[in-house]
């Protein structure tokens, strides 16, 4: 996952980010790039991945909210298909999101160009 968020919100997003997964019971590695705001987690499923999918989710959404709470947002780069089935992959949408989906329909009336490869399934 690849998050997002106020520069100045970093050490308190990292130590959100850490309460959280510790929280679910799930082991995550962190990796921050100082100064531009971008947190890189990585969730490690171990040997009992398919009795944790709900964790996973969870750990999805509650890092999604805490992102969107400081500022930013949260993609999910890579996950399993039984995961991506449960969440949006492109995390919440912003009030810009109406803007973005009027000019897809401009471009594409059809609506047959890269579906879904957008936040909201635009």
């Amino acid at each position: 996952m690849k998050s997002n968020f106020l520069i100045s919100k970093c050490g308190e997003v990292l130590g959100s980010y850490e309460k959280i997964a510790q929280g679910l019971g799930i082991h995550c590695a962190f990796i921050s790039h100082a100064g531009n705001g971008i947190v890189y987690s990585h969730a490690l499923p171990g040997k009992s991945f398919r009795s944790k999918v709900d964790s996973f989710v969870e750990l999805i959404e509650k890092l999604t909210a805490e992102a969107a709470k400081n500022g930013g947002g949260l993609v999910v780069e890579s996950s399993p298909p039984s995961i991506k089935k449960r969440v949006d992959v492109w995390g919440q949408s912003r009030s810009d999101y109406l803007v973005a989906r009027r000019l897809k329909e401009q471009i594409d009336p059809a609506g047959i160009l890269n579906i879904g490869r957008f936040v909201g399934g635009i």
